[in-house]
């Protein structure tokens, strides 16, 4: 079972959940998804972080989103479209986890997103969320992507996180999502990365 309190010290290796990943049983997708949707809805209402849902929660609805993205990630091919979830399980519990869409595009198809990065507040300075964006990027490059995209909200920790690892931001568009804190709307800063040898060589 999922438990509340993890490690603070030992190192576990990254895990990842995607169609070519070993496959994963019912039990242990169900465990998964607990552990998701408990460090979700641990984001949304101790951080006030924008990730899809508004309180008040509902625990079932959150579920049904991770199912539906592990089944995503299960299924997906290079010719329709791929989402990658890499994350980070410590003593029985989610610290960290991260999402990356590979869409197929005839025009685009070096270009990928991230399109979700949560780390447990109470675990953050430990490099979780580096080990988290390394582990993408190196996927996002073993697929021939070597344009990254993503977003956050403008003034967050995680807009000051983003430029330490490489990140180039292109732009701001206000009023962008609404906000758990208060229900209010936040503008939204946008990044990307290339990944180029040349280019982060220069970087």
């Amino acid at each position: 079972m999922m438990k509340s309190t993890v490690s603070m010290h030992r190192t576990e290796p990254l895990s990842i959940i995607s169609s070519t990943a070993p496959s994963i049983d019912d039990a242990s997708r169900n465990e998964l998804v607990t552990g998701f949707t408990a460090l979700h809805r641990r984001c949304i209402m101790e951080d006030a972080t924008i990730a899809t849902f508004l309180p008040p929660l509902d625990d079932n609805k959150m579920r049904d989103f991770w199912l539906g993205l592990i089944q995503q990630c299960r299924s997906g091919t290079p010719e329709t479209g791929e989402k990658v979830i890499v994350y980070l399980a410590e003593d029985g519990a989610i610290s960290g986890v991260a999402s990356l869409l590979l869409p197929w595009s005839q025009t685009g198809n070096h270009r990928a997103w991230v399109e979700k990065l949560m780390v447990d507040g109470r675990l953050r300075q430990r490099g979780i969320a580096r080990r988290l964006m390394d582990e993408l990027e190196r996927i996002a490059i073993e697929k021939g992507k070597w344009i990254l995209l993503l977003d956050t909200e403008k003034g967050s920790k995680a807009e000051k996180v983003y430029p330490k690892l490489g990140y180039v931001e292109y732009g701001t568009i206000p009023d962008y999502s609404v906000s758990p804190d208060g229900l209010v709307l936040k503008s939204e800063t946008f990044f990307y990365k290339d990944l180029r040898p040349s280019h982060s060589a220069a970087s």
